[in-house]
């Protein structure tokens, strides 16, 4: 993709959420932030930065990292469930994998913060 084509493609999509996990080392600091600008530009949200900063707990933290995980991980991945397997199954698939998501995530959250189990 051309750097046109790839500075239009981020102008007109917007994403929620980007993981871009990197081990806390010499080598990854030293690295420019150039994948957290590109997931900023795309309007998603820096899980790791918001926790450093401190505006997520542990529990917020790991029910955000379990939603995501569940969740379908971008509009490639919906583009390609109905080109491969048609649009009626692609929606089928989204109408459960997003609520399901959700839903464990509520009850993850629940069980973790009213069960009193600490995370750290």
């Amino acid at each position: 993709m051309s750097w046109e084509k790839y500075r239009a493609f981020v102008a007109c999509h917007r994403f929620h959420i980007a993981i871009a996990p990197a081990l806390d080392t010499a080598f990854n600091r030293s690295r420019s932030l150039s994948r957290l600008h590109d997931h900023a530009a795309y309007g998603a949200a820096g899980l790791f930065m918001m926790a450093r900063a401190g505006q997520l707990d542990a529990l917020q933290l790991l029910v955000s990292l379990v939603v995501i995980t569940l969740f379908v991980p971008c509009i490639a991945n919906v583009l390609v469930i109905a080109k491969e397997h048609g649009w009626k199954t692609m929606v089928g698939v989204v109408a459960v994998v997003f609520p399901l998501a959700f839903a464990v995530g509520a009850v993850l959250n629940a069980a973790l913060r009213f069960g009193g189990w600490p995370l750290w």
